[in-house]
């Protein structure tokens, strides 16, 4: 997206399912490509003139990482110049109120007590190595 762009994120619970929808006023994707974003390696034409060297493994991944949380994810566009909407969708756990604030506690503990292992991804080495850094700063194994 150009300098100046703007970008929504919006966060819902719709049924039994949790939504997170970002949308750009980007480059948008066209109506052809839409199928395929979601491919390994995929990298759309007319749009790799905005890519910063990426491979076409982020939207692969996050769609991996969503699946295998019991979830799915879409993405849709009006076309070049249009904008994209990429839409999470996870189921929510539902647990009774007295249960759920003794698991809050536990789990608040537990995370201050254990470093965690953190698989950190990200097409530009120089982020991926910050956000590494910063996570073992923390604690963490990146």
């Amino acid at each position: 997206m150009d300098d100046g762009g703007n970008i929504t994120v919006r966060i819902a619970h719709e049924g039994d399912e949790a939504l997170i929808e970002v949308s750009d006023a980007g480059i948008g994707i066209p109506p052809a490509a839409l199928p395929q974003v979601f491919e390994l390696f995929t990298q759309v034409r007319n749009q790799q003139a905005y890519s910063a060297g990426g491979l076409g493994i982020g939207l692969s991944l996050v769609r991996q990482l969503v699946e295998m949380h019991g979830g799915n994810v879409t993405a849709a566009s009006e076309g070049a110049g249009k904008g994209s909407t990429f839409a999470v969708r996870l189921p929510v756990a539902v647990i009774e109120t007295a249960s759920r604030h003794a698991l809050e506690a536990e789990d608040e503990a537990a995370s201050l007590a254990r470093p965690l292992h953190v698989l950190v991804v990200d097409d530009r080495c120089d982020a991926a190595d910050a956000l590494a850094e910063l996570l073992r700063l923390d604690g963490h194994e990146a």
